[in-house]
């Protein structure tokens, strides 16, 4: 049996030193020649009667790194599991040069590995009581939201006709531009404007207007907000070179077509296809469900507000050291793009997050929380439904979909800590101190607005 030596190196750092003696690789080794064996074939020999001194010949010196390596492995996670400490990073070597030491199998080595191994330390946890106060709200859909919505599926569900009356701010408008004939050089191009999305001096002119109608325009890079020269160049005009180069007017404007939507009537077919299940048949229970859902989704970003805040106040209640040589360094061996001035770039980020997962580890164990593998596949079965937006689809697509799903370990992550997040926020309801009070989703979505503005501040102030 291999032995195993733990000393300090540092606080929170740990030399693992692994003594492997031959006995303990040596049956690998074999073990590997023989499967090598039972599989070669080779020109005069039958398939696995290949003599075991040509295998070994051949084979011999990767057969036995193969099996030194998996035993030093295996012994390596062993000593990590087989041990009430918790352990972060992964062990980074200290002097093993593993290659110079190979011998042959006739005369196998004792092998001294010895690894850096940071340690997580000993927390208690402080913080999750009555002193501790979080916001949380009790959200109200308002009418008029409501109402918003319900627009908005009108116009998705609505149909695109052309016309010729009078534009309107929600017509979709084919123009055809020209550049005035005493100019040189001659652009002609065509492209689709909306009057609700142009400058407001635009718009008052383009609603007086109806397909055929033409009028002036001085700068074409004027009539809308936000339009790059090179975005109008190569979108609107079609140009493919001299991007950047802004060509000066006047333009001859003309309308060449008029589509306007006109949006679906709230009528049986319309709830069928927004409800497919049935459960909506008139106006008052389609409104009903439109609040329930949106009452549900910002119920959900109002939790996520509320995870947060936890994860500010128990980070500020519980300082901690950890191995930060000791994580730089790991940090810089896990990946080879890594430099040391990208380490120490995102190294403050790193450290809040590594300590919110220890604390966040210590919580779900202090609760008895765990996420199950069932819990997983039924939240990926649950995102796969809301990408097609409550439309009926076949199972086995959507089965097909999550298997594919979870085959990736950061989709298996990322549910598993949405998750546990969840159960956190609901297991600590009745620990800490929950304000609570009403607020409207607009004043919300204000509230979070600010909030995000008020971080990304303190974020650009912190880097400077």
């Amino acid at each position: 049996m291999a032995e195993l030596k733990i000393s300090e190196l540092a606080p929170l750092v740990e030399e693992l030193t692994i003594v492997l003696e031959p006995n303990d690789y040596i049956p690998t080794v074999k073990d590997k020649l023989k499967e090598i064996r039972s599989k070669a074939s080779m020109k005069g020999f039958r398939k696995g009667k290949t003599p075991m001194s040509m295998i070994r010949k051949l084979y011999g010196k990767q057969a036995y790194a193969e099996a030194v390596y998996d035993t030093l492995n295996a012994e390596i996670g062993k000593a990590l599991t087989e041990t009430e400490k918790s352990y972060l990073g992964q062990p980074l070597p200290l002097s093993n040069d593993f290659e110079s030491q190979l011998q042959s199998l006739q005369n196998p080595p004792t092998y001294n590995f010895s690894f850096e191994i940071g340690v997580a330390p000993e927390i208690e946890l402080k913080g999750l009581n009555k002193k501790t106060t979080i916001e949380q709200y009790e959200i109200v859909v308002p009418d008029e939201t409501i109402s918003e919505e319900i627009e908005r599926m009108q116009k998705q569900l609505g149909t695109q006709s052309m016309t010729d009356e009078q534009i309107i701010d929600n017509d979709l408008l084919t123009v055809n531009v020209k550049r005035d004939a005493d100019n040189d050089p001659q652009v002609e191009a065509e492209f689709k404007i909306l009057p609700s999305t142009v400058t407001e001096t635009m718009k008052k002119k383009l609603v007086k207007l109806k397909k055929g109608s033409t009028l002036k325009v001085k700068d074409l890079y004027e009539i809308e907000d936000g339009r790059t020269v090179e975005v109008v160049n190569k979108h609107w005009l079609g140009l493919e070179e001299n991007t950047d180069i802004k060509i000066e007017g006047p333009w001859t404007m003309e309308i060449t077509e008029v589509s306007r939507l006109t949006p679906a009537e709230l009528d049986e077919d319309f709830f069928k296809k927004v409800f497919p299940d049935g459960d909506v048949t008139d106006e008052v229970t389609l409104r009903e469900k439109v609040a329930e859902s949106a009452k549900t989704y910002y119920s959900s970003v109002n939790d996520s507000r509320f995870y947060k805040q936890l994860r500010d106040k128990m980070l500020e209640k519980n300082d901690f050291d950890l191995p930060a040589e000791f994580l730089k360094k790991w940090l810089k061996s896990s990946n080879e793009e890594m430099t040391d001035e990208k380490v120490e770039e995102g190294f403050e980020d790193f450290i809040s997050d590594l300590k919110w997962t220890l604390l966040r580890g210590k919580i779900a164990k202090a609760h008895e929380l765990e996420v199950t593998e069932k819990e997983i596949i039924e939240s990926v079965s649950n995102s796969v439904r809301g990408y097609f937006g409550g439309q009926p689809v076949d199972p086995a697509m959507i089965n097909g979909t999550v298997q594919r799903l979870l085959q990736d370990e950061r989709t298996i992550q990322r549910e598993t800590d949405e998750i546990m997040a969840r159960k956190i926020v609901a297991a600590l309801q009745d620990v800490v101190k929950v304000k609570s009070e009403e607020i409207t989703t607009t004043d919300l979505e204000e509230k979070l607005k600010a909030e995000h503005e008020e971080q990304a501040a303190a974020t650009a102030e912190a880097q400077a």
